[in-house]
């Protein structure tokens, strides 16, 4: 069978990562936001308080997107957690700046520069 989930995710070590596949436009907009109900389950039963959302397979994002991870952000702020982006499009990088998201949430180019950033050496 093919996942056809939109956020995908996956555990390394203490970090939890999410990763967005496909473009992630606004006809998808009621699938993320069912899948984050999901994913917010996922990062409570590994007790996860660091999060990376990796853009690496997304091209394209739009508000939906955000709103998602905006709710995730939120619920790890309740826990004392943390959330950082990684991969981010270009296009990305520009709408994450326009909207002032870049203040939120550090971006680094890679998922190892994030996961560094989160986990003492």
């Amino acid at each position: 069978m093919i996942d056809s989930r939109i956020l995908l995710t996956q555990s390394e070590g203490r970090v939890f990562i999410v990763l967005p596949t496909g473009d992630v436009g606004g006809l998808v907009s009621e699938q993320v936001s069912l899948e984050v109900d999901d994913v917010l389950a996922e990062i409570d039963e590994a007790a996860a308080k660091e999060v990376v959302v990796d853009f690496s397979n997304v091209k394209f994002f739009g508000s939906c997107l955000l709103a998602a991870i905006q709710r995730i952000w939120k619920h790890l702020r309740r826990h004392d957690g943390k959330l950082v982006l990684c991969n981010v499009p270009d296009v990305g990088l520009e709408v994450l700046r326009v909207s002032r998201f870049d203040e939120l949430w550090p971006i680094y180019p890679s998922r190892q520069d994030a996961k560094s950033s989160l986990t003492p050496s």
